[in-house]
């Protein structure tokens, strides 16, 4: 059999995948294969959070912020509306492809919002229960934002960041005054070129130290820093106006990071309803497929779209019978968050503590389960929240396969993982394969993981993708 992977590409189906069966549809989709409107509800999602995927597509092609600005009335349409036709370009879609309403949950919000001046923030730690939102201009707002949890998850602690650098950038040009009057004292920082970058890389340091554990957020940052050292080289005496200039390419480069992301989710979430599919076949008719997810996995976690709870919601829209339990562990409120997410598009689940996980499997109640995560290393080592080792033990003990969501933004270095306190490194051993935009990976991870961590651009993200363990 024969697995699309989350671009379009076919590759092996995992090993012990039974052949399709029992009336059930197991035929490998890829992203053609997401239910009527999934893609609709995805550019919502991402409108509601400020992402602009036109904007992104001229950024990706080297074109300057204000030239884009120029050509503004080309952007009148509502930006959902854009967002979908942009997907569907960069995909390799045809204009109709998901278009109808679709069947994502639209009660699930984005746990962040770009502003001009400003990124907005859903208290994720009084979510659902209250919407409250915080907006934040500096990076020390930003870096205590992240440090106090308000944003939670890898992807969206990354996005969130991001653009918070960019904003707080604009401070120094001298355009508004933050919350927390920071505004004096960068304008200090534009003497020379030199103060400039400077305290660029100093606020990408505070932003990057509220969550060092967050392989997205390092990556995203890094690339922010790259840019203002491009920019640097070419001024060397900065004006107010060439420190505007620096802030708006640093939007873009943000906004860009954030579109990049969001095609990577909707490629792994394509993945990973293959995946489902061929794992509900092995059952049979009339039997529904037992999933256990743990971990980061939500679209308030890997905002606006998710991972594995996305292709749970999707499974649900094509009609694949699935019942969830989702692992509660010592991370506070995580698959509380998560199982709310899952009964707004109707998705049978429980919640349970993840000390009995061992007791589902040894009882023969779990067919599958998925994990999030917030960084992946060469070899295949899992960063996740405390409790997914146990997690995965269990269920290799019991012959369960164990699959890692994992966009490429993901990949981080073995010592980082090290460092990384109060978390979980599940290891390789114990891994099945990873869901990712390239496909399903599977051992020997040293080989099929190498290709994530080469940045693909914007425009050449739909191009067929191979999977090396095949």
């Amino acid at each position: 059999m024969t697995l699309v992977n989350g671009n379009g590409s076919e590759s092996a189906a995992p090993s012990g995948a039974a052949p399709a069966g029992g009336g059930r549809d197991a035929a490998p989709r890829g992203v053609a294969g997401l239910p009527p409107g999934f893609l609709r509800d995805v550019a919502r999602r991402a409108a509601a959070g400020g992402i602009d995927l036109g904007r992104a597509r001229f950024t990706a092609r080297g074109v300057a912020p204000s030239l884009i600005d120029a050509v503004a009335p080309a952007f009148a349409d509502d930006l959902a509306d854009r967002n979908l036709a942009d997907l569907q370009t960069i995909l390799g879609l045809p204009a109709d492809a998901g278009g109808e309403d679709g069947h994502l949950a639209t009660a699930i919000p984005c746990p962040y919002r770009f502003e001009h001046d400003g990124v907005v923030a859903l208290d994720q730690r009084r979510f659902p229960g209250a919407v409250i939102e915080v907006t934040c201009q500096s990076a020390t707002a930003v870096a205590t934002a992240i440090r106090d949890g308000l944003v939670q998850g890898a992807g969206s602690i990354a996005a969130f960041g991001s653009h918070g650098l960019a904003c707080s950038v604009a401070l120094w040009a001298g355009r508004e005054e933050a919350e927390d009057g920071a505004w004096e004292s960068h304008l200090a920082a534009v003497a020379t070129t030199a103060q400039l970058l400077e305290a660029v890389e100093s606020d990408a340091a505070l932003i990057g130290d509220a969550a060092p554990w967050v392989a997205p957020l390092r990556s995203a940052l890094d690339r922010m820093v790259a840019l203002a050292r491009t920019w640097a080289a070419k001024h060397a005496n900065p004006t107010s106006s060439a420190s505007a200039d620096l802030a708006d390419a640093l939007r873009a480069e943000a906004n860009l990071i954030a579109a990049e992301e969001l095609v990577r989710l909707v490629q792994v979430v394509a993945a990973g309803l293959d995946l489902l599919r061929v794992q509900a076949a092995e059952l049979g008719p009339r039997k529904r497929l037992r999933v256990l997810v743990h971990g980061p996995v939500g679209g308030l976690a890997f905002g606006p779209l998710g991972t594995a709870a996305s292709a749970l919601h999707a499974a649900v829209g094509v009609g694949l019978p699935v019942h969830v339990w989702v692992a509660q562990g010592r991370a506070p409120l995580i698959g509380v968050r998560t199982a709310w997410e899952l009964a707004q598009s109707g998705v049978g689940h429980g919640v349970v503590p993840d000390s009995s996980v061992a007791g589902l499997v040894g009882s023969h109640k779990v067919d599958i389960v998925l994990l999030g995560a917030l960084g992946v290393t060469s070899t295949g080592a899992v960063l996740d929240e405390p409790g997914a080792y146990g997690i995965a033990d269990a269920a290799a003990r019991g012959s369960i396969p164990v699959y890692v969501f994992a966009p490429g933004s993901t990949m981080m270095e073995w010592h980082e993982a090290r460092r990384a306190e109060d978390f979980d490194v599940t290891p390789a051993e114990v891994v099945s394969g990873f869901v990712t935009e390239a496909g399903i990976l599977r051992p020997p991870f040293e080989q099929s993981l190498a290709p994530l961590a080469i940045h693909r651009p914007l425009g050449d993200m739909a191009a067929s993708a191979r999977d090396p363990a095949s």
